[in-house]
């Protein structure tokens, strides 16, 4: 039998947040925890409060649940193998986008499979109860992509202490290829490669998940709010 749980740890106020401050408004951490057999699986989530609106406001809720826990699944946990632990930190919030940033590990608890790093982000819509992809920010991908591999992104990982060297220009040379992998919308634990984003208000991010990595790349918004819909920027407020 497979025991998952879910319990509601802790109330956080809105005013902690970036972006609009909202009466009434707040967050709950949740957790979804699985140790059947080998398994060991603790991922935290956050689950919003307030909108005024009970149905979107569960619609908004379930996405995000169930994003955060997408990766609970495949060969590991089915041989009831798979250690998985996230917390995340939210990185936007105001009445219509929530911005959320998750970082653990992966990987096998048996066999001596090492663990790896692990980074996922969730962008939500609250307005539509729809998670956003890149797809529905960015209007020029040429110009994204060009932006990246001419490295002015900057690494804002931070290991230890210390800020993240790897540069996108490392592994993609040229932008051939680098367009498709970010238009990707699904995630693929077997690829080695995901790319993830958000936004923190003032920044715009994309995420590169590796294999034994991951690094977070930063931009003002400004920078880039000629390539980014519209739409989007209004709801960040810009």
């Amino acid at each position: 039998m497979i025991i998952a749980l879910t319990v509601m740890v802790m109330t956080m106020a809105v005013q902690s947040f970036t972006g609009t401050e909202m009466v009434g408004l707040s967050v709950i951490k949740s957790e979804y925890s699985d140790k059947n057999q080998n398994n060991n699986i603790r991922i935290f989530y956050p689950q919003i409060q307030g909108l005024g609106d009970e149905i979107r406001e569960e619609k908004v809720n379930v996405l995000i649940k169930e994003d955060a826990t997408k990766l609970v699944g495949g060969y590991l946990y089915e041989d009831n193998n798979l250690f998985h632990d996230l917390d995340y930190e939210i990185k936007f919030l105001n009445d219509r986008v929530f911005s959320i940033c998750y970082k653990g590990s992966y990987g096998g608890t048996t066999n001596g499979q090492k663990l790896s790093p692990i980074i996922l982000t969730t962008t939500v819509d609250i307005g539509t109860g729809k998670i956003l992809t890149l797809n529905d920010v960015v209007n020029d991908f040429d110009a994204l992509c060009g932006m990246l591999v001419e490295d002015r992104f900057e690494n804002v990982t931070m290991w230890d202490g210390r800020k993240g060297e790897r540069k996108i220009s490392e592994r993609y040379i040229q932008d051939e290829g680098l367009a498709g992998s970010l238009q990707k919308e699904e995630w693929d634990i077997t690829a080695g490669t995901n790319f993830g984003w958000y936004v923190n208000g003032r920044q715009f991010v994309i995420v590169l998940n590796e294999v034994v990595t991951y690094n977070e790349f930063a931009i003002d918004i400004s920078e880039v709010e000629d390539i980014l819909d519209h739409g989007f920027l209004e709801m960040l407020g810009w």
